[in-house]
């Protein structure tokens, strides 16, 4: 799992990513920071900047950009990505979300004290 892969791996950066770096590794970046005690706002901004980034990635690439077929989705739902992913992390018990998903408590110590440069 992901999680524990983080906490314990070697001192230094940790590289995580999906194929664009926007829905797995967002969901990913939402997860740490929130556990990191980043509040939900800044972590909408944040995703918003990847997000901005990859129609130039699209073209660069020669691949169908799907950014407005996402916004039509989301104001299909009368939303946006920021306003979703502010209501997905109000009230969302991080870490009860990776206690199901296989991390012990010791896990989850040493991920946060990773992310915030302390020891578990």
């Amino acid at each position: 799992m992901l999680g524990h892969a983080v906490a314990h791996a070697q001192p230094g950066g940790v590289l995580f990513h999906c194929g664009l770096g926007r829905d797995r590794t967002g969901l990913i970046a939402m997860l740490l920071l929130a556990l990191s005690g980043v509040g939900g706002d800044d972590i909408a901004s944040d995703y918003e900047l990847s997000a901005d980034r990859l129609p130039a990635l699209f073209a660069a690439w020669e691949m169908d950009d799907q950014t407005e077929a996402i916004r039509d989705i989301l104001a299909r739902k009368n939303t946006t990505a920021r306003a979703a992913l502010i209501d997905t992390l109000d009230g969302l018990d991080v870490e009860s979300h990776l206690r199901a998903a296989g991390l012990g408590e010791s896990d989850i110590s040493a991920l946060r004290g990773r992310l915030i440069g302390r020891d578990g």
